[in-house]
């Protein structure tokens, strides 16, 4: 039987994987571990949105990464600090990334900073998917 601490501790390593995708540039891939009915700041957002929002980032900043710094799990909530880099080739579509790079030219410019996204892990979709290299 498996407890809190067990469930926490499967969270970690789902969301780890996940960002390991991102991290090889594998977008579409990780857009798939998000279930059909997940919500961003509480409001609903379909698969297909959080597939156009990643393929807007990763097509204004291939080289995209979100190095994890810390990873908290408890239960099915886990809480992420990374910090994120790219460089800019593309020109962004999108209001993502507080829309800084939106209907900008692509300058070659390194950039930035840090997020620190807390996810349920109850709203992903195939677990499973999650565990594949």
């Amino acid at each position: 039987m498996s407890g809190p601490g067990d469930r926490a501790e499967r969270n970690r390593e789902l969301l780890a994987a996940h960002f390991d995708k991102l991290n090889r540039g594998g977008w579409q891939a990780a857009a798939e571990d998000f279930s059909a009915d997940a919500r961003n700041f509480g409001r609903p957002v379909s698969r297909d949105r959080i597939r156009r929002v990643l393929e807007d980032v990763y097509a204004t900043f291939p080289d995209w990464r979100m190095e994890i710094v810390e990873l908290l799990a408890e239960e099915d909530r886990v809480a992420i600090r990374c910090r994120v880099s790219g460089t800019h080739r593309g020109v962004g579509e999108l209001p993502v990334n507080r829309g800084d790079a939106r209907g900008r030219r692509a300058n070659g410019q390194a950039v930035r900073g840090r997020a620190h996204p807390v996810v349920r892990a109850a709203e992903w979709g195939d677990r499973r998917s999650l565990r594949r290299p």
